[in-house]
């Protein structure tokens, strides 16, 4: 089966200072966080704090984000919570952003379950229904039979039943066991 993820997400963060935003003036930073923990992005968020204009700027909020797939990611979002997100990104890519907000998981179940619930990207449900199908079913099937088999009426039931069909951002779909 196929398990390939052409998309390679790189999570950065917009963090602006509550105090210049209130003062009418926009003081931020980009940051990438990749490769980052909590600690590490703090240190980025005091830096640009510590530069700021206004003589008491210690609060902040994201203001803007990027590379996060399907995650929504809240103007106060907890810092340890983007740097639990990025490291589960890293490992396992745009599939695990669609797993954690398609079926409500943490970070924690996600990280515990998704290996065993992903089944990979395809380029269509129907190409994985048939490489399914074609793996664990059609070597019982006699050659002389095989044409009489009705694949679409297969991936109608298993997309009802068992599976779940993500639309990829690179193109595809991202294949889930339901939970």
């Amino acid at each position: 089966m196929n398990n390939q993820n052409n998309c390679v997400l790189e999570p950065r963060i917009y963090v602006a200072s509550l105090s210049d935003y209130n003062a009418g003036r926009l003081h931020g930073v980009w940051i990438d966080c990749t490769g980052k923990d909590e600690a590490a992005i703090y240190a980025e968020i005091n830096t640009m704090l510590a530069y700021s204009d206004e003589e008491f700027a210690e609060e902040f909020a994201i203001h803007d984000y990027e590379g996060f797939g399907g995650l929504k990611i809240s103007e106060y979002e907890g810092i340890a919570q983007i740097a639990a997100y990025t490291v589960l990104i890293e490992k396992h890519g745009e599939p695990i952003t669609h797993f954690i907000t398609y079926f409500g998981n943490t970070e924690e179940e996600a990280a515990e379950h998704f290996e065993e619930e992903f089944c990979g990207q395809y380029p269509s449900f129907r190409d994985f229904s048939d490489d399914l199908f074609d793996e664990n079913y059609a070597h019982n099937i006699p050659e002389g039979l095989r044409s009489y088999i009705d694949y679409a009426a297969f991936a109608r039931d298993l997309e009802i039943a068992d599976y779940t069909a993500i639309e990829a951002s690179g193109g595809g779909v991202f294949v889930f066991r339901s939970v």
